[in-house]
């Protein structure tokens, strides 16, 4: 039984790849809401004492990234130009997304509204907050396309292995080339 569970635990490529990119999205989001809630004035400066509430915001904001991802999945991981396009537009919606989603899980319907004005203005006063949210979705879209081809690799290899034991016969009446 141990050693079925020890299988059971390893982690592929893959699903590598995708933890590393939810966590990425963490970290990211996280550092974002604290730098536009310490510009916006809403935590404190250091030397003064925080309170649960702000440690409830820098949550809020660390929570939002990895369901900003989850919601703006569909447009980060697609290899070529046009998945890098894609990934363009992805940097956008995941940082719209986890404005949204930090704002209302920090002050539901005040912040729902202004988040997203608090993090473009942010962005716009500091435009290197941009750049990093922009270079961390394209790494994390950059390892989710070699975590993909890795794993369709995988797949053709165990194909041809599968029609390598099939006659010559088989192989020319079920498989085309």
């Amino acid at each position: 039984m141990w050693s079925r569970l020890s299988k059971a635990s390893i982690l592929t490529r893959e699903k590598k790849a995708v933890a590393f990119a939810y966590a990425c999205f963490a970290v990211m989001s996280a550092g974002v809401g604290v730098f536009v809630l310490r510009s916006s004035g809403y935590l404190p400066v250091s030397g003064t004492a925080a309170g649960i509430y702000d440690y409830w915001m820098v949550l809020a904001t660390l929570l939002a990234g990895p369901l900003s991802l989850r919601f703006a999945r569909g447009w980060i991981g697609y290899p070529g130009v046009l998945g890098n396009m894609r990934a363009l537009i992805g940097c956008c919606v995941g940082l719209f997304l986890a404005s949204v989603i930090g704002g209302t899980l920090i002050l539901p319907l005040y912040g729902t509204i202004q988040a997203p004005l608090m993090v473009l203005t942010g962005i716009l006063v500091q435009p290197v907050i941009g750049v990093i949210w922009l270079v961390g979705v394209m790494i994390v879209h950059r390892v989710i396309v070699q975590a993909d081809a890795a794993r369709q690799a995988w797949v053709r290899l165990q194909q041809q292995e599968a029609m390598s034991a099939l006659s010559p016969l088989s192989q020319t009446y079920f498989y085309r080339k």
